[in-house]
């Protein structure tokens, strides 16, 4: 477990001691970095090293304020808890690391941007928790986010998701819902558009369950 704030300069030890993580049998690793989160991209984010990515030793992962978008192939063989946080996505890098982690039970996703559709088909994940979409991160506004998850039991979707419009598709199996939006009305009328939105959205999710 490291918790830190990060800077470029720290790159060389942190290469060391993930290094020493991933070949040393660990099976829960915590990689909590902090730093300005204006910028979740390129240079001002730690690139996971790629021999992180294919371990069988790993059971429980948390990685925050990483840089995953350039990752190769995903082999996670005993993986069981996924939580991503403070990070640009992408829908293949889940989708590849969705293909790579055959036993996942839950997947997390917290303070994110970059995704429109998350398709989650494993068999063997149960729980999908997302919490606090970030849509002004990009200048795609009133964006989608379509949820597709045939499989899950659990779906818990926290936070302020202004601008975000979540969809879900296919949720057959679900027999748990968690809908929490969080909404501060003391500034100005565009955080009561924002309240408006959260509501329609909240609305569209209640009817597909």
């Amino acid at each position: 477990m490291l918790f830190m704030y990060y800077e470029p300069r720290f790159t060389s030890n942190l290469n060391l001691w993930t290094r020493f993580a991933g070949t040393n049998g660990t099976e829960e690793l915590y990689l909590e970095l902090d730093g300005l989160t204006d910028k979740l991209d390129g240079d001002d984010c730690y690139v996971l090293p790629q021999l992180l990515f294919a371990n069988s030793s790993f059971k429980e992962l948390r990685f925050s304020f990483c840089s995953l978008v350039s990752i190769g192939v995903v082999c996670w063989k005993s993986l069981k808890k996924l939580s991503i946080g403070y990070m640009k996505l992408s829908n293949d890098l889940i989708q590849n690391i969705l293909v790579g982690s055959l036993v996942l039970e839950i997947l997390e996703l917290d303070h994110f941007y970059g995704i429109n559709c998350l398709h989650v088909s494993n068999v063997s994940v149960k729980k999908l928790i997302l919490s606090q979409i970030w849509s002004g991160m990009t200048e795609d506004l009133n964006s989608e986010l379509e949820i597709s998850t045939p499989n899950l039991q659990s779906l818990e979707i926290l936070g302020c998701f202004e601008e975000v419009h979540c969809r879900l598709v296919d949720v057959t199996f679900l027999v748990e819902v968690t809908l929490e939006f969080d909404n501060d009305l003391r500034y100005n009328e565009e955080r009561i558009g924002c309240y408006e939105m959260s509501v329609n959205t909240l609305r569209g999710l209640l009817r597909a369950l």
